[in-house]
């Protein structure tokens, strides 16, 4: 992608067209894309924070169902 954008811009200035290049589609493109990154990253940290969250529910069912058993520190 930065290669095609790069070579869009080195064209447009070398050759003198960059009155006739569009940019507004070409921004508009790499906008899309970013939301649609944005998004993508989004919905990944909503699953790991849910399974981090189911994760923590069940050590602390299992730490409260057994007592009796010493906790263990770790070491300073």
């Amino acid at each position: 992608m930065h290669l095609i954008l790069g070579s869009l811009l080195a064209g447009a200035v070398a050759g003198g067209s960059a009155r006739k290049l569009a940019w507004r589609p070409v921004a508009k493109g790499l906008i899309k894309q970013g939301i649609r990154l944005q998004r993508s990253v989004m919905d990944l940290t909503a699953e790991v924070r849910a399974e981090t969250n189911r994760l923590v529910t069940d050590a602390r069912a299992e730490l409260d169902g057994e007592p009796g058993e010493p906790i263990v520190e770790a070491a300073s």
